[in-house]
């Protein structure tokens, strides 16, 4: 524990430093210093509060800091609008017109389906939709 706090105290003191170095003169630099002793004043307190907190049996944490779960919700969605309009349009240029449905969890594409597809061009459109978002082609599944 103890080499954990002294790891923590020495990597802070040398950041700051490095950025001491790399800021230019001007306005920027004081302002820059105050947010470089805040973060050192926190690493330096951390261990301080930690340590109060096991006394009290209580744990120290940030309960004011809560992530927006719909705006990361919101986020995925996007992002799987993106990836489902890149797929139909990919296919479409390969002469395979369909509807494409991307399962996304935890920043991995989990499986694709794709819908509306000939039965005789089901392979190949499993075939350039696992090329196309390099995954298994087991994650892919294209029905008719």
């Amino acid at each position: 524990m103890m080499n954990g706090i002294i790891m923590s105290l020495l990597g802070g003191f040398v950041a700051s430093l490095l950025l001491e170095m790399i800021i230019p003169n001007g306005d920027l630099k004081k302002y820059s210093r105050f947010v470089i002793s805040i973060v050192v004043a926190m690493i330096i307190l951390s261990p301080i509060i930690g340590a109060i907190g096991g006394l009290s049996g209580k744990e120290f944490t940030f309960d004011g800091f809560n992530l927006d779960e719909n705006y990361i919700e919101s986020r995925d969605n996007e992002k799987i609008s993106v990836i489902e309009g890149g797929v139909e349009e990919y296919l479409e240029i390969n002469g395979i017109d369909c509807d494409v449905e991307v399962f996304y969890e935890n920043e991995i594409i989990q499986r694709v389906t794709v819908k509306g597809v000939a039965n005789n061009k089901s392979k190949r459109a499993k075939e350039l939709v696992s090329e196309l978002l390099e995954i298994n082609k087991e994650r892919v599944n294209v029905y008719e």
